[in-house]
């Protein structure tokens, strides 16, 4: 008796019942002691008859006290441990380690029903907390299955593979690596494991942590997880399952992952030998996620509906510009100039530039990141300091990607370029800018990318940078709030005439032009095959299209001839097209001697020059023809790309006043000519830093690099693109005038 009112006091038993189950003991002993010595009862009877008066006592008292909403509305992670609806540590994490006071919309509608144990649906948008809202049950229910994880001891016995409690389902893995750190971060005082398999990792790495640390909550991609169950020799059990969470399940379906997710389904134990929680997130309810959610759920699910119909979604209330640039040469200029403008709008008391920049390929991934990783310091840091890059894409190591993700999450400023692997369901905080160079496939994917910015409450902008005969405007943006902006100065420039320029856009052209150099030929030549596909697929008239893209590898890239295309993609060219003018050649041209960004008739005119001749290069003052392009209005004696000597010929030139132009080494050594002169005469084009002699592009096939610098020895200097001799690449820095 005695055991067992110590345990009703452990329990929490209120003094009240304490004080009825005294007057119930002493009343039962005073008949025990008035009945005959005949009834007398066995102890073990005696014991179930005191443990049945004690619950019929319990429950008396229960019905005349107050009874608790443990399930009512909530808004603060306090009211969790006030209520008794989550375990101690679990607040604690959540309010102490974790800094969390209020509630989001979302987690106050989803996480009270979450921890009742039904199975629920529920349409929340990303960004308004729904990670912690299935994370808080899932982590209640392990501790509440086994106390001891509930703090972190080395005493506490090991997990082992087929512990794991909670199965979370993401479409991608950078939203589950996402996951799993916002559940590490919650677990980090407990005994909890948190493990992670997603396609792109390590499998045979993964596992060996799994077996060394066990697992009590798996986060994992469909492709990558059902390879590990459906191997028998993994070792990976997920007989103990008590929760089954399917996140973004509306990608999950658009992504073609309903026949993975129906299979891992049947590895799950059968509800009937071990009951199961399922939990769907998703950010739209269409036909067939209600058809999923009849499927998994239980019958008498709980659909939940945290999406205001009367609040205008993301897309619809982020302020959305349309700039359409005049050629394909314009966008790096006009991304640049963007950028510009956001720092220095920081610098003025705005928010600090976090930006993600959106291409449609990988390849316009890779490009883009090394044109603005080799802009040329100015005073010993980066022209859009203190704004850090990154690059995201599917070409990247699932390491490469979650160091990517995580850097650009932490930072306060910084710029990412990415494809769309990130476009949905990421969330990286603070995002100012939604950049995104050429407009997008479709009207989904645009709105997904948009709703990267403006989130949880913040302001944001959304851009589309691309070019005037981009014909997906129409159908893409077709009745979304997109409005048209003229602000960026190059983005309207006709970089294939001279012209007289401000000092900003000259400094933004001779800096996209001078990094450029330094981009491998291999990256242009991805790019242009893209792009070419792309234009020959889209394009109504197919010469202008096919023209455009010629244009950027002249004027946008300074390449004397344009990269060589494959056989299957010159056989879609419409006839009347003469294949010289769209596919450069496969090896090096002994008779080319002429410099990029040159006229063809001869050395002396300068970059960006026209075909027929006239003294001045492209880009030039109009009043005088001795000097080179990009020149700012002021006629100071250096022009844009020009030499910091005093040669009077533009373009590209060298300090001593060679007669030819081009992406020539600043020093007296000669180099070989774009694509390779053999007879080492004094001709620009893109030489490399090396020794006397060395042929220009396209070296040899065991030196990718050989017409640039190799990247070791470009970042040597800080960045600044210098040749192996120490020279440096080209002369065409803008040296008069501040930015804005």
């Amino acid at each position: 008796m005695h055991r067992a009112l110590s345990r009703c006091q452990s329990a929490g038993i209120t003094s009240a019942l304490l004080r009825n189950v005294r007057v119930a003991r002493i009343a039962g002993l005073q008949r025990v002691a008035a009945a005959p010595s005949t009834a007398f009862i066995p102890s073990a009877s005696r014991f179930l008859h005191i443990q049945q008066s004690l619950r019929q006592t319990a429950e008396a008292t229960r019905s005349h006290e107050p009874s608790v909403d443990y399930h009512g509305p909530i808004s603060r992670f306090e009211e969790l441990g006030e209520r008794g609806m989550a375990h101690p540590a679990i607040v604690q994490a959540l309010t102490k380690q974790m800094g969390l006071e209020n509630m989001t919309d979302v987690q106050a509608a989803t996480v009270g029903k979450a921890l009742s144990g039904i199975d629920m649906a529920a349409q929340a948008r990303t960004g308004t907390g729904k990670t912690l809202a299935f994370l808080v049950p899932i982590l209640h229910r392990i501790i509440e299955e086994n106390p001891a994880l509930a703090a972190r001891s080395s005493h506490s016995p090991l997990a082992s593979m087929d512990d794991s409690r909670a199965l979370v389902i993401s479409p991608t893995r950078e939203l589950a690596e996402q996951i799993a750190a916002e559940a590490r971060r919650l677990t980090a005082n407990t005994n909890v494991i948190v493990q992670v398999a997603v396609g792109g990792s390590n499998k045979r790495a993964a596992l060996q942590e799994m077996r060394r640390r066990g697992c009590h909550i798996l986060v994992a991609t469909p492709g990558r997880l059902t390879d590990l169950l459906s191997d028998e020799y993994s070792g990976v059990k997920l007989s103990k399952l008590n929760t089954l969470v399917l996140d973004e399940a509306d990608r999950l379906l658009d992504d073609g992952f309903w026949p993975e997710i129906m299979r891992i389904e049947r590895f799950l134990p059968q509800r009937k030998e071990r009951p199961r929680q399922t939990l769907l997130f998703s950010a739209t309810m269409p036909r067939e996620v209600l058809q999923l959610s009849r499927q998994l759920l239980q019958p008498k699910h709980e659909f939940i509906q945290t999406v205001n119909e009367d609040e205008a979604p993301t897309h619809e209330r982020v302020p959305q510009k349309l700039v359409r640039v005049d050629g394909y040469q314009n966008l790096m200029p006009a991304l640049y100039e963007l950028l510009l403008q956001g720092n220095e709008a920081a610098k003025n008391g705005g928010r600090p530039l976090k930006a993600i920049v959106f291409f449609n390929t990988t390849a316009e991934v890779e490009l883009g990141f090394s044109i603005f990783r080799n802009l040329r310091p100015k005073d010993g840091r980066s022209p859009l300091a203190p704004a850090r890059l990154f690059e995201i894409h599917s070409k990247l190591s699932q390491f490469q990607r979650t160091a990517a993700s995580e850097g650009f999450r932490k930072v306060e400023s910084g710029i990412m370029f990415s494809s769309d692997v990130s476009a949905r369901g990421m969330d990286f905080p603070n995002v100012t800018h939604v950049i995104q160079v050429r407009c997008p496939r479709s009207t989904d994917t645009y709105i997904h990318r948009v709703g990267r910015t403006g989130r949880a409450g913040r302001e944001g902008e959304s851009w589309v940078i691309t070019p005037k005969t981009d014909t997906a405007i129409r159908g893409t943006l077709k009745g979304l709030p997109v409005k048209a902006d003229n602000s960026l100065g190059t983005a309207t420039l006709d970089m294939k005439q001279p012209a007289e320029l401000p000092k900003l856009q000259a400094m933004i052209l001779n800096e996209i032009g001078e990094a450029s150099r330094f981009v491998g030929m291999t990256q242009k030549s991805s790019v242009y095959t893209v792009l070419m596909n792309i234009s020959l697929d889209n394009s109504r008239d197919m010469e202008a299209g096919v023209q455009e893209i010629v244009d950027l590898s002249k004027y946008g890239w300074g390449l004397r001839y344009p990269p060589a295309l494959s056989r299957f993609v010159l056989g879609k060219l419409p006839r009347g097209i003469d294949v010289s003018t769209v596919s450069g050649p496969a090896t090096p041209r002994e008779s080319d001697d002429r410099s990029s960004f040159q006229d063809r008739r001869g050395g002396s005119r300068g970059g960006f020059g026209g075909r027929d001749g006239g003294s001045r290069g492209g880009f030039q003052d109009r009043n005088s023809g001795s000097r080179g392009g990009f020149r700012d209005r002021d006629g100071g004696s250096r022009g844009g790309f020009q030499d910091r000597g005093s040669g009077s010929r533009g373009g590209f030139r060298d300090r001593d006043g060679g007669s030819r132009g081009g992406f020539q080494d600043r020093g007296s050594r000669d180099f070989g000519s774009a694509y390779g002169s053999r007879s080492n005469d004094a001709s620009g084009g893109f030489s490399r830093g090396g020794d006397a002699g060395e042929r220009g592009s396209f070296p040899p096939r065991n030196n990718d690099r050989g017409a640039y610098p190799p990247r070791s020895d470009r970042r040597s200097d800080g960045g600044q693109g210098r040749g192996r001799d120490g020279s440096s690449g080209g002369s065409r820095r803008y040296e008069s005038g501040g930015l804005f």
